[in-house]
């Protein structure tokens, strides 16, 4: 659960910015990004464990691949959460994105359950259109994951989107609703979503997590042109995600393709 907030104002050097603080939570009216901003708190102070940013605007949101991720101020949610680890073995990092795919699923499920999907790696798609997309960066020491910073978009209230983003919704668009969906609720379920699914994690708990993801993987078992690096188009079938993360496709020939995020794409 959230803390009930307590808030009090600071003034930062940069005047844009407007924090309000309750316990590890910070709220942010305006930031370049919140998963940059908890990489400059983490260099210069001491934060706890599961500190939490989110902000009603982002100037230079960040998506997969460095693409960016654009969002009309105030009405959708944009979180950062910094979770220490203890020294996860870096090969098993992309169960960490296993488990925030999860916990943001089942936030949304709460919403609009019918046609929602896993999107390999990690966007979340109600009936084919993205309603949130996930950056996770880890801080790796030695071979061994000591943090990670999972930073977290949902299209909340949001109804009119550029031209430039393909295919997206928001979950007052899904609901049809004529109030705004609460972001505050919004943020309470989705960061105990998170904390119950990253236990996993931390207690290598992989095998649930990767079952469960598989389930709700988007095209998985249906035949689906694709297009490589090189830009060749094929058709192949999603039998599975590799314990690194690679896309596991079954093409025509019978032939089983492992792909990195940069080798593929869905078309």
């Amino acid at each position: 659960m959230l803390q009930s907030y307590c808030f009090f104002t600071c003034k930062l050097q940069n005047p844009f910015w407007i924090l309000f603080i309750a316990m590890n939570i910070i709220k942010l009216s305006a930031i370049d990004s919140t998963n940059e901003f908890l990489k400059r708190l983490k260099r210069e102070t001491h934060i706890v464990d599961f500190t939490v940013v989110t902000a009603d605007f982002q100037t230079k949101g960040k998506g997969q691949m460095g693409s960016e991720w654009n969002s009309e101020s105030g009405k959708n949610l944009m979180v950062s959460v910094l979770k220490k680890l203890n020294n996860l073995n870096a090969s098993m990092q992309f169960n960490i994105s296993l488990a925030i795919s999860i916990a943001v699923f089942k936030t949304i499920y709460f919403y609009i359950p019918n046609k929602l999907s896993i999107k390999w790696p990690n966007d979340i798609l109600s009936d084919g259109h993205k309603v949130a997309g996930i950056l996770i960066e880890n801080t790796i020491t030695d071979s061994k994951i000591t943090d990670t910073i999972i930073g977290i978009g949902i299209n909340v209230n949001q109804l009119i989107f550029s031209s430039e983003i393909h295919k997206a919704t928001s979950l007052k668009l899904k609901l049809k609703l004529n109030t705004d969906v609460d972001r505050d609720v919004l943020l309470e379920k989705l960061l105990k979503n998170i904390e119950i699914e990253l236990l996993k994690v931390t207690n290598n708990n992989f095998i649930n997590l990767k079952e469960e993801y598989l389930k709700f993987l988007y095209k998985k078992g249906i035949p689906t042109m694709f297009e490589d690096s090189r830009n060749r188009k094929f058709l192949g079938l999603i039998n599975d995600v590799s314990d690194l993360g690679e896309l596991i496709v079954e093409l025509e020939n019978g032939q089983i393709q492992l792909y990195n995020l940069k080798e593929i794409r869905f078309l």
